[in-house]
């Protein structure tokens, strides 16, 4: 038996197509051994923080806050409608169903209203409309004029309150 040889004759087409093949494989060899030498650098980046599931909690938290500025002014919309229309004329019935129901709307999307009267005063949460007295230690909450609103826990609108200082029952 004679012993056959192949031959391979390549027109220029296959040439570039090699060319281009063996480019394509370096540069895949390339990013292969970049990945490899950020490996450490991933490892010591998860290590410096207590655990990769809490950086993914706190990017979704980020994510959220950013997306919902927007709805903080809807929301803050909404709210001024709901005092206003809780101080015209309308029948206290109507009033009442009325704020319900933007109540409702709102909670649906993460806000919540908030004013007390008695709590203490807290200027991150209460702005000061009025203050009854001056007598005493302390200050509460005597009256709200309009509740505040609260959006994943941080203050939207600030209640309007009249406030009044007195003594802190034991």
């Amino acid at each position: 038996m004679s012993e056959e040889t192949a031959n391979f004759d390549m027109n220029d087409d296959d040439q570039e197509d090699l060319m281009e093949m063996t480019d394509e494989m370096s540069l895949l060899q390339e990013i292969r051994d970049d990945m490899y030498k950020m490996i450490p650098a991933l490892r010591a980046a998860i290590a410096r923080d207590s655990s990769f599931e809490a950086m993914d909690t706190r990017l979704k938290k980020l994510e959220a806050e950013r997306s919902a500025y927007p709805q903080w002014k809807m929301a803050s919309d909404i709210h001024k409608f709901r005092v206003r229309m809780l101080h015209t004329s309308m029948p206290n019935d109507l009033k009442e169903s009325i704020d319900e129901e933007i109540t409702k709307i709102l909670e649906n999307q993460g806000f919540k209203k908030f004013g007390q009267i008695g709590e203490p005063f807290d200027e991150q949460f209460h702005h000061v409309v009025d203050m009854k007295d001056d007598r005493g230690f302390d200050l509460y909450v005597d009256q709200v004029i309009s509740p505040g609103l609260t959006w994943m826990k941080r203050v939207v609108l600030k209640a309007d309150v009249v406030v009044s200082q007195r003594r802190k029952n034991k």
